[in-house]
């Protein structure tokens, strides 16, 4: 580093710290070595008497002078969706997950001119356009902030907790597995025609999953009762069938069910890449050809199609005792196909050798963050195709860690070759989640060429 460059980081680095503790200034000590109290388990704001501003409260004749109260963070979880802060001066930003700006209610409290006279309660909230983030700015003795939805920050004080210092407020992962969000229970039920070719003339699919609309607290399922989310990949799949009844039915067995990596996509796409290659079974063609030929009016689709079956050598024999499966899809303004390589164990579980993921995400700016995105999505889907399973009984979560809920391993991990389709869009796609989808599809497909056994559930058991 040269001499210029280190002045440069050594005022950079005054200014964060600088910046730092102007945003966190030290906690002063409580008054009397009595500690400020924030709030009941409840909830519910409660302020000491004597402090300026509080609702009901005023100052006795020669009291002394009002600490500056302290706001610190606890890990103990209220029992409503209520945040509270205790400050005598904060000004600040807030991000709401889950909470519509007019789902949100700031109570704040603010001293008048004569400090006998009652407080005055406003009600905003105020600032950003933005529906789901909201500016607040206040001076005052008590504010509390009503945030309904699924995720909520949650503060109060804590005896237990030092004034001003850290603490750790992350999940052990048996309270994450047990109180999670969790991917929606799906199901899809196909029939299909095809024609003296093989061909299929009709396509009729009815779906029934949670809402995840519904579920999310800032969206609304419309007039339709569609939840476009449940449908995605399968109301908007590429094949040229001629005639087709696509339709959706909302079943809610209880979780509560939330975002996960390409949301519906990654159930949806391993029913219909599934059943496509049943079509393909049934019509004794291979599965690469009876795709692209349903493909004809989709140049994206069939150009990655056809890039990952070359570079995965479709059509040569794979090693011995190893077979190909294939999948399609596009997710996010991206477009992947995977193939892969699998045999199965002496124990019965499918062995992954390989996956060459080939992708059209549109403009490029950085390959190598593609492929890394790519690979991870593909290592993500695959955990979930061959381990990813939650069971409730008794109305509690059963699987507890990675004993019970395992991921792919390093040792496990198949190789993988990612390779991109320049096919001229300006358009920038998505990376981080279409890896995911094509995977469990192309794994089941590969082991119906082992064993000649559709599996038509997840996780993928041969046992």
């Amino acid at each position: 580093m040269d001499q210029k460059n280190f002045i440069v980081a050594i005022v950079l680095s005054v200014l964060i710290i600088v910046g730092w503790q102007a945003a966190f200034p030290p906690a002063k000590p409580p008054v009397n070595g009595t500690p400020q109290q924030t709030a009941t388990q409840s909830g519910a704001p409660a302020a000491p008497t004597g402090q300026p501003g509080a609702p009901g409260t005023q100052p006795g004749p020669g009291a002394a002078p009002a600490q500056q109260p302290v706001v610190s963070r606890s890990a103990a979880v209220a029992l409503t969706p209520r945040v509270t802060f205790n400050t005598a001066e904060l000004t600040g930003s807030i991000s709401l997950k889950g909470a519509r700006i007019d789902d949100v209610q700031l109570v704040k409290y603010r001293e008048t001119i004569d400090p006998k006279s009652p407080p005055v309660p406003v009600l905003s909230p105020v600032g950003s356009k933005n529906p789901y983030y909201a500016e607040f700015g206040w001076s005052s003795s008590d504010a509390a902030i009503k945030v309904p939805g699924p995720e909520t920050v949650w503060t109060s004080d804590s005896p237990t907790v030092a004034p001003g210092k850290p603490v750790k407020l992350i999940y052990t992962r048996e309270d994450d597995m047990a109180a999670g969000f969790y991917r929606p229970a799906s199901v899809a039920k196909f029939e299909a025609a095809l024609d003296a070719k093989g061909q299929p003339t009709m396509l009729k699919c009815g779906v029934g999953s949670p809402s995840i609309m519904a579920a999310s607290g800032f969206m609304e399922i419309p007039d339709s009762g569609v939840d476009a989310m449940a449908m995605e990949g399968i109301a908007d799949h590429p094949y040229d069938i001629a005639n087709q009844r696509l339709s959706y039915g909302r079943a809610e067995p209880g979780p509560q069910v939330w975002f996960w990596r390409s949301v519906g996509h990654s159930q949806n796409i391993f029913f219909i890449e599934s059943f496509i290659d049943e079509l393909a079974a049934a019509a004794k063609a291979d599965p690469f050809e009876y795709r692209r030929a349903l493909l004809s009016k989709q140049p994206r689709y069939k150009g990655v199609l056809e890039l990952a079956a070359q570079k995965a050598g479709w059509g040569t024999p794979p090693p011995k005792g190893v077979f190909r499966g294939i999948a399609v899809a596009q997710s996010f303004g991206s477009y992947v196909a995977e193939v892969v390589e699998v045999s199965i164990a002496a124990d019965g579980t499918p062995k992954l050798h390989r996956v060459v993921a080939a992708v059209d995400c549109g403009m490029t700016v950085n390959p190598q963050t593609i492929e890394r995105q790519i690979e991870g999505g593909i290592v993500y889907g695959l955990s979930a195709a061959l381990y990813g399973e939650i069971t409730l009984a008794n109305g509690a979560v059963e699987q507890a860690n990675f004993s019970d809920y395992d991921a792919v391993r390093l040792a496990d991990a198949p190789e993988m070759a990612v390779h991109l389709v320049d096919s001229g869009s300006q358009i920038i796609g998505g990376v981080g989640e279409p890896g995911t989808p094509p995977i469990a599809p192309a794994v089941a497909n590969a082991i119906f060429a082992v064993t000649g056994k559709r599996l038509r559930d997840l996780p993928l058991r041969l046992v």
